[in-house]
């Protein structure tokens, strides 16, 4: 039996520094032997901010649809990251939603409806520097070359539906959308939400990266007897 080993996001080529303890249960007869350091990346995949959203449009306005998911599109004037590249894949068959799937053939992706912000907090927001901590929110104003901080995912119903803090764009003066965030966790972009913003972040803010999912399912897979 191993202990626990606590894993980093940003290690598998999430551009978010998020760490999580990783428990894995399993039948000896079942699974050849492995270490732990195996759930580990050998060499680390390392993802900026800017290889993770700079092919995103700017947020669009706010829907009174509440069946509108925020369709969007793709900046087409920007080099575009390996990273992007692998979020814009169309999944193997059987799996994803068939209409968010069509819709990702057009070149179209959900998430993307605008946080209304006050010409105050504009002003307060574009004033900082990328890296700095916004002394009203608490936001961290993100850095093009480095990571996204820990997502969060905000309280229920039952505590008061309080939103988690959100980072804030390092070239605009606004918080992230739902799919910056959604890249920013490792989530591709054919990969459905809640329609409204709050439930989306809360869904992301509570996910494990699916790249770290992706690598640690891929390892156990391979050691199945």
């Amino acid at each position: 039996m191993h202990e626990p080993i606590i894993v980093d996001a940003s290690k598998y080529g999430a551009p978010t520094r998020r760490k999580r303890v990783i428990v894995v249960g399993y039948l000896p007869e079942k699974i050849h032997h492995f270490e732990k350091s195996d759930l580990l990346p050998s060499v680390s995949i390392s993802n900026n901010v800017r290889d993770a959203i700079s092919d995103l449009l700017e947020p669009i306005n706010q829907s009174k649809d509440k069946k509108d998911f925020g369709w969007g599109g793709y900046n087409k004037l920007r080099k575009i990251s390996n990273y992007a590249k692998a979020m814009r894949k169309i999944p193997p068959e059987g799996l994803g939603d068939k209409f968010f799937i069509d819709n990702l053939k057009k070149g179209l992706v959900s998430g993307n409806f605008e946080t209304l912000h006050t010409t105050a907090v504009k002003n307060r927001l574009e004033s900082l520097k990328p890296g700095e901590i916004d002394k009203v929110s608490k936001a961290k104003k993100l850095q093009w070359d480095g990571f996204c901080p820990t997502l969060r995912a905000g309280t229920g119903a039952d505590k008061g539906s309080h939103q988690a803090i959100r980072p804030i764009h390092p070239a605009q003066e606004r918080v992230i959308t739902v799919r910056e965030a959604a890249r920013l966790q490792g989530f591709p972009d054919w990969f459905a939400f809640h329609p409204t913003k709050w439930h989306s972040f809360r869904m992301i803010g509570n996910s494990v990266s699916p790249l770290v999912s992706q690598f640690i399912l891929n390892f156990l897979k391979s050691k199945m007897r």
